[in-house]
Formats: structure tokens, sequence, C-alpha cells
């Protein structure tokens, strides 16, 4: 029976063996990688996340302005995901709200969000 034991933890010890030599290939590999092609390795997505949250203002800008009135998150919200773009969050109003004040582009006026620049008449 020990002998059956000593098997199985050298054969886990080879298995581990193996898979530290991948991952240590993959480090190096990664390392020279980045170090020769610094872009290469560079994630797109938060530029492709600002693209889309910013065709997504203009969106909200146009549709305020459509509208000739402040609208309120929730209905900024509903109009937002009708039009097929994407809010993630669990408070999703809260979310938009947070993204509305951040851009920079609207103010408060009760009861909802005008964008700056534009007359309110």
């Amino acid at each position: 029976m020990s002998n059956d034991v000593l098997i199985l933890a050298k054969q886990r010890r080879a298995e581990l063996q193996a898979e530290l030599t991948i991952i240590e290939r993959f480090i190096r590999t990664y390392g020279e990688l980045k170090a020769e092609y610094p872009d290469l390795l560079r994630a797109p997505r938060k530029s492709l996340r600002s693209k889309k949250k910013k065709e997504m203002l203009d969106f909200v800008v146009g549709e305020i302005l459509h509208a000739n009135r402040p609208l309120t998150r929730n209905e900024v919200l509903k109009i937002v995901e009708d039009a097929g773009h994407v809010v993630e969050g669990g408070d999703k109003s809260r979310v938009l709200g947070t993204i509305l004040w951040r851009s920079g582009r609207f103010v408060n006026h009760d009861p909802g969000y005008w964008p700056k620049g534009y007359d309110l008449t």
C-alpha cells in the first residue's frame, strides 16, 4: 500500500514539473514579446469602452435635445437601453448617473439632465 502512495506521489510530482515547465516558458515568452512589441500585448479594451461610452454620451445629448426638456436618469436609462447601449452594474440608473456626471457634459436641471452649452428653452 505505501508503495502505491509513493508511486502516485511521484506521478503527481512529474505532472506538476511538466506544468511548471509550461508556465515558465509562457512567462519567458511573454516577457520577450512585451519587451520587443510593447503595444502588441496592450489590451485595447479601455479605449474600446471609452469609444462606446462617448458614442452613448453623444446619443444621450441628441435625445435630450430632441425631447427639448431635461430628462431624469431613469428616462435616459430607458432610452439608452432601448437603443441597444449597455449599462453594466447592479443599480444601472446610479451607474448611468455617475457616467453622465463624470463626463462633465451635463448639468442637473430639476428634474433631470441637460447638456452643457445648450440653452434650455
